[in-house]
């Protein structure tokens, strides 16, 4: 049997959030938590750094409602007016719907003034949201937070989570085990070297218990079976080419997490942090007990 741990990220873009060309669809990426078949855990965290949008740049006189334009006109052509809220309609890195861009040095070591990307009236204003989190959060609306998605799609236009689910891998429903919500969990670390790089908390996925060894809930990794299967995500599992032959199985205590994301229209691209963990590894390489960390997108960016 295969493990799996899923993070499934649906993305409704305003401006393209791969592909370098404007896009009105929705979009989808997912991250599948580590699921072990073996007994031992897997375990993915992913928030060190939490996800983090790729934009253009700080917005040129981005707090100044002082373009050439009338309320009406979109002349930057990024879907909003001044009427929609729009603070400079000559830049289209500038809107209600965009994400703040903190301003970074450049290679010479300057660094460029502050500008209100957002339109907010604040300049470099970037949330911080998972500090109230429970280890055991089950709203995955709430957990999403732990990897720096503060923002919740307000409106048609605006930026933020659409919405979030847990899941099996193969994307379908929860199945009603109760060992399956210990699969997810807001860890404030992981262990002495794996610690929080944005807010307080990260986001952990796993086959086994989502714990640390001092948290409620914990289980040990060399045995604790969650009792449940489940069908593979879309194109997996794939083998290793230094594995010989088929050696699929059945995906056995997989855990997932799927968001659904309208994307900042100043975003080009986006990243996000994790580490994954297995118990099987050396051992069980190569056998139908190997562990999985998947992370998929929808759609698929060209080429």
């Amino acid at each position: 049997m295969r493990s799996f741990a899923i993070l499934a990220v649906s993305v409704a873009p305003i401006a393209a959030l791969i592909a370098c060309k404007a896009n009105t669809d929705d979009t989808g990426f997912g991250d599948v938590g580590g699921s072990d078949q073996g007994g031992g855990a897997v375990t993915s965290t992913s928030g060190d750094g939490g996800f983090n949008f790729g934009g253009t740049g700080p917005g040129v006189g981005g707090g100044a409602n002082n373009c050439d334009s009338t309320n009406t006109e979109d002349k930057d052509k990024d879907g909003w007016t001044k009427a929609d809220g729009d603070c400079n309609d000559c830049d289209a890195n500038v809107n209600p719907g965009a994400v703040e861009v903190v301003a970074q040095p450049d290679m010479d070591g300057g660094v460029p003034p502050a500008a209100d990307e957002d339109c907010d009236g604040m300049t470099d204003n970037v949330a911080q949201c998972d500090e109230a989190l429970a280890i055991d959060e089950m709203d995955p609306m709430q957990a999403v937070k732990a990897v720096d998605l503060c923002k919740q799609a307000v409106g048609p236009k605006e930026w933020g989570v659409v919405s979030a689910k847990w899941v099996l891998p193969d994307g379908s429903p929860d199945n009603g085990n109760p060992n399956f919500h210990l699969g997810h969990g807001v860890l404030s670390a992981f262990g002495t070297n794996v610690n929080v790089q944005g807010g307080k908390k990260m986001l952990a996925l796993s086959s086994g218990t989502a714990r640390q060894p001092t948290d409620p809930g914990y289980m040990d990794v060399g045995g604790f079976d969650k009792m449940y299967t489940s069908g593979s995500p879309q194109g997996f599992p794939k083998e290793s080419p230094a594995c010989p032959g088929s050696l699929t199985g059945q995906p056995h205590d997989g855990t997932a997490l799927e968001v659904v994301i309208r994307v900042p229209s100043n975003a080009k691209g986006f990243s996000f942090d994790f580490d994954f963990f297995t118990y099987e590894w050396p051992g069980w390489v190569c056998s139908t007990y190997n562990d999985f960390f998947v992370a998929l997108l929808t759609p698929i960016s060209m080429g």
